[in-house]
């Protein structure tokens, strides 16, 4: 949310003058700037194993897990058709959409 930003800032800021990448007299740009760096030429090695050892893309781990959970809720549905309780349904169909 929006409104968190200066929250957020705020603890960069702290995060780098307490692990003294910058000088605890450094301004907030400065802190802000090489939090920056340091997350442009870190972030892509710690997750680059990660992301080039997978034989899947990301659209088909999305697809997957479509098709692993976000059909769940269509078979309760369709309980309609054989005159199940609709409270049953309900509560059951939130249940499956809280793990989707």
């Amino acid at each position: 949310e929006e409104g968190d930003r200066p929250i957020v800032y705020r603890n960069i800021i702290a995060l780098m003058k307490a692990s003294q990448a910058v000088d605890m007299s450094a301004d907030d740009e400065e802190a802000l700037d090489v939090f920056n760096a340091k997350v442009q030429r870190e972030l892509p090695i710690a997750f680059g194993p990660l992301l080039t050892h997978s034989i899947f893309r990301y659209k088909h781990y999305a697809i997957l897990g479509f098709f692993a959970s976000g059909l769940f809720p269509f078979d309760y549905f369709s309980d309609f058709a054989h005159e199940i309780d609709t409270i049953r349904i309900v509560s059951s169909t939130l249940y499956s959409l809280q793990w989707s």
